[in-house]
C-alpha cells in the first residue's frame, strides 16, 4: 500500500508538471514581440522554455492576409528562439470576456500550454481587443485551475499558473518591475520586423498605425525610456496584481539599486 502511494503521488507531480516556463498571450500575431519581444528572448538566452498563445489569427488586419501573417508570425517565432506557438481560433476584431464559449478555449489552450509564468494584456488599451483579451484572460486563468470546471475535452486537466504578469502597451501604466532587456533588442526587433506586412515593409495595403514611419521608432523610443527608469539602455515594463515578495532585500540590492534610474516616475 505504502509503495502504491508512493506510486501515486510520483504521478500526481508528472500531470502537475509545466510544460513551459513563460508564456505571453497576444491577442493578435505581432502584439507580443511588439511588447514582450525582449523578455521572450532573454528568457529563451537563459535557458527558459517559451511560448506564444495567439488569441486570433488577425483575420481583420488591414495589410497582408491569414496565411501570411502566420508565415511572419513562424518567422518572428524563430528570431526570439519561442519553442511553441499555439493558436485559440478567437474571432479578431470580436475578442468577448462574456462569451462562454471564448473562455472555455482559452481554458483550454491554457491547460494545454501548462506555463508556469503567463504574461497577458494590460486592461487599460486602445484597441478594444486587447482590453477585452485582458478581461477574458483573467476568467480563462481562474477558471484553468478548476478541477470540476471542464472545457477542450479529455485529457486536459487543471492548470494553476503560479504568477499571471500584465504587459501594457501603447497606455502607459506604472509597472510592477522592468525587465532590463537591452542584449536583446536587436533580435526584439528582428522579430517585429518579420512582420513585415504589418509594418509596411512588404506589400501594399493602405496606411495604418504600424506602418507608420513612427511605429518602429516610438517601440524603441518607449524600450529606451523604461531601460532608462532602471539605468540601462532598453527596458520592457511589467505588472502584478499584487505587490512581490523579496526574500532578502541586501541580496536583491546589490545587483538591483535604483540609485542608477535616469528617469523617474511621477511623484505626487
Amino acid at each position: 500500500m505504502v509503495c502504491g502511494s508512493r506510486i501515486f503521488l510520483w504521478n500526481l507531480r508528472l500531470v502537475n508538471q509545466p510544460n513551459f516556463d513563460l508564456a505571453v498571450v497576444s491577442p493578435h500575431p505581432d502584439d507580443a514581440e511588439m511588447w514582450c519581444g525582449g523578455l521572450l528572448a532573454k528568457m529563451a538566452a537563459l535557458g527558459r522554455s517559451t511560448a506564444i498563445v495567439d488569441l486570433s489569427e488577425g483575420e481583420l488586419g488591414s495589410r497582408g492576409s491569414v496565411q501570411l501573417r502566420a508565415k511572419e508570425a513562424a518567422q518572428a517565432s524563430a528570431e526570439l528562439s519561442v519553442k511553441q506557438r499555439f493558436q485559440a481560433g478567437l474571432p479578431d476584431g470580436r475578442i468577448n470576456p462574456a462569451d462562454e464559449e471564448q473562455v472555455d478555449k482559452v481554458v483550454a489552450v491554457l491547460r494545454e500550454v501548462r506555463a508556469e509564468v503567463l504574461v497577458v494584456p494590460y486592461e487599460q488599451e486602445r484597441h478594444p481587443d486587447h482590453s477585452a483579451a485582458s478581461r477574458l484572460l483573467r476568467r480563462a486563468v481562474f477558471l484553468a485551475g478548476l478541477v470540476k470546471f471542464k472545457a477542450g475535452g479529455v485529457g486536459l486537466r487543471p492548470w494553476a499558473t503560479k504568477q499571471l504578469l500584465f504587459y501594457p502597451m501603447r497606455v502607459q501604466a506604472a509597472p510592477t518591475f522592468i525587465v532590463d532587456t537591452s542584449e536583446f533588442q536587436t533580435q526584439k526587433l528582428a522579430a517585429i520586423k518579420a512582420y513585415g506586412t504589418q509594418f509596411g515593409l512588404v506589400g501594399n495595403g493602405p496606411a495604418t498605425l504600424l506602418s507608420s514611419e513612427l511605429s518602429l521608432q516610438s517601440i524603441e523610443t518607449r524600450d529606451r525610456f523604461f531601460g532608462a527608469m532602471i539605468g540601462v539602455s532598453h527596458g520592457e515594463p511589467y505588472l502584478a496584481l499584487s505587490p512581490l515578495r523579496v526574500a532578502d532585500p541586501v541580496d536583491f540590492f546589490r545587483n538591483n539599486s535604483t540609485f542608477s534610474a535616469l528617469l523617474f516616475p511621477e511623484r505626487i
